[in-house]
């Protein structure tokens, strides 16, 4: 157990202390609050409840105590790039920081508070926004994948003639070659049914396109790339899955369904830190 998890198990006794606990409009007057453990233990007042024997005491007299203050929507590192500042949100109440960026840089600071080794608040990491290709784009993305599925079908048909031609003429079959390149008609009709499939299909994923038009996002176009894409941020372990522009209703849904799921898309609740992944 290194020092900083020694100190989150360690009592300490906040004596003296005005409480405003946040349930109603009210003031806890000369109370004492015990934390056990990184956990609020008990809270009465000074008169009545007993300070543990081997608790750190500290005098809060004329101070007001409430519990830590969350900032449910930042973005971290877009204003101010100096970790040093992080303590900042401690002195002004702030304990916790769902950041809605997802810059590798913050996911180590996330770290280094955790291990206790810088001073911050607790920070809680989206992954990069989900969304889907943006409409303006969508004849781009036909084009391409047209242009791949029929290359890919003309590429094959040709590849086939002429191995096929090869191989017979090397045999002395010339007409037989004859007949092999009269099937590259066939297989050429085939490739470009494959194509229209593609297209139809969305079979190839456009993310390395979409990401020179949409950085900072992960585009997906389908709810298996959705599902995916859950997985995969939850497996880097982000809390938040943000979902966002240009999803199709189903994209939509089964990007909520995965993330519920904690990335497990077999709808089993994933364990550990999968169970505290939520929406955006």
């Amino acid at each position: 157990m290194n020092e900083h998890s020694r100190r989150n198990q360690r009592t300490v006794a906040f004596t003296g202390v005005t409480v405003i606990p946040m349930d109603s409009e009210r003031l806890l007057r000369s109370h004492t609050v015990i934390v056990e453990g990184g956990r609020i233990a008990s809270i009465g007042p000074d008169q009545t409840l007993a300070v543990p024997a081997n608790a750190k005491v500290i005098d809060g007299n004329d101070v007001f105590l409430l519990p830590g203050l969350a900032n449910m929507h930042a973005h971290l590192m877009e204003f101010d790039t100096d970790p040093r500042h992080l303590a900042l949100y401690l002195a002004g109440g702030v304990c916790t920081i769902r950041s809605l960026n997802s810059r590798k840089e913050i996911f180590e600071w996330r770290e280094k508070i955790a291990d206790g080794d810088w001073i911050g608040p607790t920070i809680l990491m989206s992954g990069p926004v989900i969304v889907g290709f943006p409409r303006e784009y969508r004849l781009l993305a036909i084009g391409l994948r047209t242009a791949v599925g029929l290359a890919v079908a003309f590429g094959s048909a040709l590849l086939l003639g002429i191995v096929l031609s090869a191989v017979l003429l090397l045999r002395g079959e010339i007409l037989a070659a004859q007949f092999a390149r009269q099937l590259t008609v066939p297989w050429l009709l085939a490739g470009i049914i494959t194509a229209i499939v593609v297209v139809w299909r969305k079979l190839i994923p456009l993310r390395a396109l979409a990401a020179k038009f949409i950085p900072m996002a992960a585009v997906v176009e389908t709810p298996s790339q959705a599902r995916s894409e859950v997985k995969r941020q939850v497996r880097a372990g982000v809390n938040t899955i943000k979902p966002y522009d240009h999803l199709s209703r189903d994209t939509y849904l089964a990007t909520l369904h995965a993330a519920r799921q904690g990335g497990d898309s077999s709808g089993n609740k994933a364990e550990g830190d999968k169970m505290r992944t939520r929406l955006q």
